[in-house]
């Protein structure tokens, strides 16, 4: 059988941080596969990449700016936790057994947690501390969202409340529980007032515990953390699209 964690195992390796020219061709690689078209300028040094073609990207922007330069360890971790993830629960929905998934995922939970150990140990330039820091956090957030969605949950037994499905697009679902929780821009000016008071990892849980997608499947941790992201505006929702507070 395939290593379940191929993906993260290999985010410990040292060059995973300091190959920055791997992790662009590696993000490249996928923005290829996700769009249909797309031009380079080189006067202004940017590709810019239209028109996504797989639903299974859906949480992709209908168009992206990559520039010559710059750090994708970011971009590229996200892709490798959400394929992970999608693997994982797979193999929970083999198992169909409260005690054989809670042994699963404690052997899974172990793993990652040597992985973040791995990278922790990382001799790292200063530049690229904190992007060691970063996805150390995001490994931990993971390990809390594989807590929540497959462990937790089992404790209630015949008391757990179905959930709900989402008829619309994810992104306009999580926008609406964003702008909620930071207040909607309604103009260069203003904006409303937030609603909820939260941290971001509970709106994760509350998204992941009581939501389907509109194909009666459960919300993918890293689409919904990725959509959450206060320093990703260009995921949510636009005005127009988005429901109006």
């Amino acid at each position: 059988m395939a290593d379940i964690l191929f993906q993260l195992k290999n985010v410990g390796q040292k060059t995973f941080f300091t190959d920055l020219q791997a992790r662009k061709d590696e993000y490249i690689s996928v923005l290829e596969e996700i769009y249909a078209d797309g031009y380079t300028d080189r006067g202004k040094r940017f590709t810019k990449y239209f028109l996504p073609v797989k639903q299974n990207f859906s949480h992709f922007p209908s168009e992206i700016i990559l520039p010559f330069g710059g750090n994708f360890i970011v971009e590229c971790y996200d892709i490798r936790e959400k394929l992970d993830l999608e693997v994982i629960q797979e193999e929970v929905l083999k198992i169909l057994d409260d005690q054989k998934i809670r042994i699963y995922m404690k052997y899974i939970l172990s793993n990652i947690r040597q992985i973040i150990k791995k990278i922790q140990s990382l001799k790292l330039n200063e530049n690229l501390l904190p992007y060691q820091i970063l996805i150390v956090e995001k490994l931990q957030t993971c390990i809390e969202h594989l807590k929540q969605t497959y462990l937790e949950v089992g404790q209630t037994d015949n008391n757990i409340t179905p959930k709900l499905q989402w008829l619309g697009k994810t992104n306009v679902l999580t926008t609406l529980i964003y702008e909620l929780w930071q207040g909607q821009e309604k103009g260069k000016q203003t904006s409303t007032k937030p609603l909820i008071k939260a941290q971001k990892k509970d709106l994760e849980a509350l998204l992941i515990n009581n939501f389907l997608d509109s194909k009666g499947k459960p919300l993918s941790f890293s689409t919904i953390t990725h959509y959450l992201n206060t320093s990703k505006p260009e995921t949510r929702a636009k005005k127009g699209v988005r429901i109006e507070l």
